[in-house]
């Protein structure tokens, strides 16, 4: 069966033009211009091929980009998943943080500093500490630095404080399939581990000694952790025993402090 849609787009293309004319491109010189005639439109005089051919391409660039964005994206999405993630957090970026405040922006500076020199932190294992207020956008910036580790094909990982410990104690039961050292052993795996919400536990001396083994084995391996934690530096001091601290803090880590005003509230 013949295309007559085809066929007519055909006839103007070939048959359509009732005159031609040089003209003159200041980018590309001279050209050839042909007055065509569309259906239920006015004759009108094509314009430089060449500019036409330019605009084109660009239009096509910016649709490749844009496909590599919206691809990228969706690659970063899934890989938030995998890092266990909430779906709450997979939006949080460095361009989406709101700063109002110079505590807020010296947050951001410090977090968007160490995924910029993420190479370097990777290398020696330096690891971060996000300490202060809830609500201040501690979880935002450590996602921020994950998206950044992601983006490169690398593994992050996000886990509660809580859950890391249940992870490790589930194992002491005789119907565990996974062993403690397993355990262990799947939170050193990542690049990149988030920690959250430490020090809202009992802080009972096994708690103490699982987050030390957890930090101990990603230390050996020189591998960055960052923590978060609602307690100030003084009150995370006193939570977590000196040899946890001296983990985290060897290799230049340092603590980034959130104390202004809980942002949720104003929400």
């Amino acid at each position: 069966m013949v295309n007559s849609s085809a066929n007519s787009i055909a006839d103007i293309l070939k048959c359509k033009s009732m005159e031609t004319k040089t003209e003159f491109c200041e980018k590309h010189g001279e050209f050839t211009t042909s007055l065509v005639k569309f259906p239920g439109q006015e004759p009108r005089w094509t314009t430089c091929q060449a500019c036409f051919a330019e605009e084109r391409k660009a239009e096509e660039r910016q649709m490749a980009q844009k496909l590599e964005k919206e691809n990228k994206e969706r690659k970063i999405q899934f890989a938030l998943g995998r890092a266990a993630i909430p779906p709450r957090f997979s939006d949080r970026k460095f361009d989406n943080y709101v700063i109002e405040n110079e505590g807020q922006k010296k947050a951001y500076n410090a977090a968007k500093r160490y995924a910029e020199q993420w190479e370097e932190n990777k290398k020696i294992g330096r690891c971060l500490m996000m300490v202060g207020k809830p609500g201040t956008g501690k979880t935002h910036l450590a996602i921020a630095i994950a998206r950044v580790v992601l983006d490169g094909d690398e593994v992050a990982m996000y886990v509660r404080a809580t859950e890391a410990i249940s992870t490790v104690t589930e194992t002491y039961s005789r119907d565990s399939q996974k062993t403690e050292r397993q355990a262990l052993d799947s939170f050193a795996m990542p690049d990149l581990l988030i920690i959250d919400e430490l020090g809202r536990q009992r802080g009972t001396d096994n708690e103490r000694m699982i987050l030390f083994e957890i930090i101990n084995r990603r230390y050996e391996e020189a591998k960055p952790t960052i923590i978060i934690s609602n307690l100030d530096l003084a009150g995370l001091r006193g939570y977590m025993d000196e040899a946890t601290e001296d983990r985290l803090r060897e290799g230049g880590g340092r603590a980034i402090g959130f104390d202004w005003d809980s942002y949720r509230r104003k929400v």
